[in-house]
């Protein structure tokens, strides 16, 4: 039975990758540690940072100094198992930029206990210059 449900689930995470790499929006993953695990291709549309670039860097990295307090608050509620509906914080693109996003976390489970973060990310207001 816990394979089936295990099975279920890798389906489900493949057919949430495919989903977020054709949309407006871009997908992450993070592990425990803040490591970027994933990043869907969108990535480098939304801040010129390739896949392989951002792969293994720590989340906490990208993010403007001044947003650290609320990203922090909202990791830590998503690795206690709970959904954190809207962050809206600034990171910083790869050209030095400040992109404006809003984005939706939620645990990322396996074998039943919190093994990271997934988060979905939208651009809100165009880039804009510290």
């Amino acid at each position: 039975m816990q394979l089936l449900a295990e099975a279920d689930s890798l389906k489900s995470e493949e057919k949430y990758h495919v989903i977020s790499e054709r949309g407006a929006k871009f997908h992450f993953e993070v592990d425990l540690q803040e490591r970027i695990t994933y990043s869907s291709p969108q990535t480098n549309k939304f801040l010129g940072i390739r896949n392989d670039e951002i792969k293994g860097n720590i989340f906490s990295n990208y993010v403007i100094l001044s947003d650290m307090p609320k990203t922090d608050h909202a990791f830590q509620v998503v690795i206690s198992g709970k959904r954190h509906e809207v962050l809206r914080i600034k990171v910083k693109s790869k050209d030095g930029k400040i992109i404006k996003l809003e984005t939706i976390l939620t645990p990322r489970f396996g074998n039943r206990n919190v093994i990271g973060v997934r988060g979905i990310a939208r651009m809100i207001t165009a880039s804009v210059k510290e």
